[in-house]
C-alpha cells in the first residue's frame, strides 16, 4: 500500500468493487481476485492525485463520484475480458504474456489468480480490432503498473 493511501481508503475501494461486482456479475462469470482489482484502483487513484494531477482531484470530485465510477469501470473491464469472445480468446495468450513480462520487469511474483485477473482487465480494456494492435502490450503494462503502485 502506498504511503498516501490509508487503510480506510483501501477498504472503501474494496467495498465499492465488491458492490459493483455483485451488480454486474452473471452466474457463469469467473471470480476475480478482489485484492488485485483493489490494488489497480488504488494505483490509479494514486496516479490521479499525484502532484501533477492534484488539481484534477478537486475538480473531478465536484462533478462525479470518481471512486464509484472507477469501481464500476474496472469491474466492467474485468468481466468483459473474462467472458468468452472469439476475438478476445484468440489474443488472451498474448495479453497474458504481456502481463507476465510486466510483472517480471517490476520484479513482482503473482499467483495464478492475480495474473488471470490482471490479464482479464487488460483484455477488457482493449476494444478488440477497433484498437491498434500495438496497444495490447501497453494496456497490459498500464494495468500491471497500477497494480504494483496500488499494492506497495
Amino acid at each position: 500500500m502506498s504511503p498516501t493511501t490509508s487503510e480506510a481508503d483501501l477498504q472503501d475501494m474494496k467495498a465499492r468493487i465488491e458492490s459493483e461486482l455483485s451488480k454486474q456479475k452473471r452466474r457463469d462469470d469467473s471470480e476475480p481476485d478482489i485484492d488485485a482489482l483493489t490494488a489497480v484502483s488504488v494505483g490509479y487513484l494514486e496516479h490521479m492525485t499525484s502532484p501533477g494531477f492534484s488539481f484534477l482531484d478537486d475538480l473531478i470530485g465536484k462533478i462525479v463520484d470518481i471512486r464509484t465510477q472507477l469501481a464500476a469501470t474496472l469491474v466492467d473491464c474485468y468481466l468483459r475480458g473474462s467472458r468468452p469472445n472469439l476475438t478476445r480468446d484468440v489474443y488472451k495468450p498474448q495479453f497474458r504474456g504481456s502481463v507476465d513480462t510486466a510483472l517480471k520487469q517490476f520484479k513482482r511474483k503473482a499467483d495464478e489468480e492475480v495474473r488471470e485477473t490482471l490479464t482479464c482487465m487488460a483484455l477488457g480494456m482493449w476494444k478488440d480490432e477497433r484498437d491498434l494492435r500495438a496497444a495490447r502490450g501497453p494496456l497490459a503494462m498500464m494495468v500491471v503498473s497500477y497494480y504494483v503502485w496500488g499494492s506497495d
